[in-house]
């Protein structure tokens, strides 16, 4: 049995240049189909490593024991680290059509160095978002045959192993370029700036640029300016000397019946109303 005691703990980023093998312990395929699923190691901490790939419509949520939360969907990876203490549990199960399908792959592994000692890459679950989702949904589908060799099982885990550096690497410099996107949109939403000019600011397409904000915040950068001049357009609306129009050039708008559309699509009224009400 491995003792947790004996792992040491090593950066995603250090792992392309440590030495170790692969010791799978088991591989899992969970169906999920009871709405009230979930698994939990809050008072027995895992004895293994593991990535979990949802390959399903489905929720998951993943809380430790202090509390924190994520929540992960289709084609999002989980590193869940030895010694880990948390609760995995579906809140938004499958529709019927997956219904007796898997739903999520687990790879029970440790990695262990020639000292014997065990590495682990967290102390808490990890979710990695993935952008490869069908290469890598068919190396863990690969990796749940139980006629593969294991050899070539070892292989695959290596392979996806790779995958999931590269894209958390990725993932990691994306959240710091998108901290500072958002951080200058709240600091300039009275511009009137393109979104082209501002992804070219962060040297990315347009498209690629929108693509990730909307993953990082929910909203596309048009939406999260409009958001901020909305809040901004309300405080100034409170205040009877200030007019409707006033306030839509206060907050960067020049046209009164584009600013009174986006007013009504938040609030469910028009600025006059909403000024009114008050």
């Amino acid at each position: 049995m491995i003792k947790i005691d004996n792992s040491v703990l090593m950066d995603f980023s250090n792992l392309p240049y440590a030495e170790f093998d692969f010791e799978i312990i088991s591989v899992v395929k969970q169906y999920w189909d009871d709405i009230d699923s979930w698994t939990e190691f809050m008072d027995t901490p895992r004895r293994s490593s593991a990535f979990l790939m949802v390959i399903t419509d489905i929720t998951v949520q993943y809380t430790d024991k202090s509390g924190d939360c994520f929540t992960a969907k289709k084609g999002d990876i989980i590193y869940c680290p030895l010694g880990g203490e948390y609760k995995f549990e579906v809140i938004s199960p499958a529709n019927s059509d997956y219904f007796g399908k898997v739903k999520t792959i687990c790879i029970n592994f440790n990695m262990v160095r020639p000292d014997k000692k065990i590495i682990t890459l967290s102390s808490k679950p990890i979710k990695v978002v993935n952008f490869k989702s069908a290469q890598l949904e068919k190396d863990f589908l690969d990796v749940s045959k139980y006629a593969l060799k294991p050899m070539v099982r070892r292989y695959k885990l290596y392979k996806i192993m790779k995958t999931v550096i590269d894209i958390y690497s990725n993932n990691s410099k994306n959240v710091s370029l998108l901290q500072k996107a958002v951080k200058y949109i709240e600091e300039h939403y009275t511009d009137n700036y393109k979104m082209s000019s501002l992804a070219e600011k962060f040297n990315l397409s347009e498209s690629h640029f929108r693509k990730l904000f909307k993953e990082f915040t929910g909203l596309s950068p048009v939406e999260y300016r409009n958001g901020l001049r909305i809040e901004h357009a309300k405080e100034l609306l409170s205040q009877n000397t200030v007019s409707v129009s006033e306030v839509a050039l206060a907050v960067g708008i020049e046209d009164q019946f584009y600013f009174s559309r986006i007013f009504k699509k938040s609030e469910g009224i028009s600025p006059l109303q909403y000024k009114k009400s008050l």
